[in-house]
């Protein structure tokens, strides 16, 4: 596991690049990017797989995952900018491979302005807010219950 260790992540116009401890790289490239040519499907999609959605994208025949999470057990280093890469390799999709499907989902998922592929701060903040919200009102219905349930027992 230690040689599968990823270092380091890089997106540039190629593609990405996943470097590894033993100083292999590997590399999702746009120019190996193909379509899928089920009329119903998207070439990029993503997928949920251990409670976070992945990247997913059709590599010379093959779907694979881009992971930009670190959930593999292979990484040891916590890749602080994220949000960054993802945003910048779906913009290289788009940019250097017009021909292939984005699914919308992806923009939203990844909360990307599919125009100018920034960051949508606004969307993201207020999913976070009302996730928060819900957990408070679950917290304090549960705390009262309990609480009603201890009048009635003592």
């Amino acid at each position: 596991m230690r040689k599968k260790e990823v270092r380091k992540i890089v997106v540039d116009d190629k593609g990405v690049h996943y470097e590894r401890a033993d100083g292999t790289v590997d590399e999702v490239l746009y120019e190996n990017l193909t379509e899928y040519y089920f009329s119903d499907d998207y070439d990029i999609n993503v997928s949920p797989i251990n409670k976070q959605y992945m990247l997913k994208v059709n590599d010379r025949g093959d779907r694979i995952d881009v992971d930009f999470n670190g959930v593999d057990a292979g990484y040891r280093y916590y890749i602080t900018n994220l949000r960054a890469l993802r945003r910048r390799y779906i913009q290289g999709i788009a940019y250097f491979r017009p021909d292939l499907r984005i699914n919308p989902r992806v923009y939203e998922v990844y909360y990307i302005h599919p125009v100018d592929f920034t960051f949508n701060w606004k969307e993201y903040w207020s999913i976070t807010l009302k996730v928060a919200g819900v957990m408070i009102l679950l917290c304090l219905g549960g705390s009262f219950l309990l609480y009603q349930l201890g009048k009635i027992i003592f």
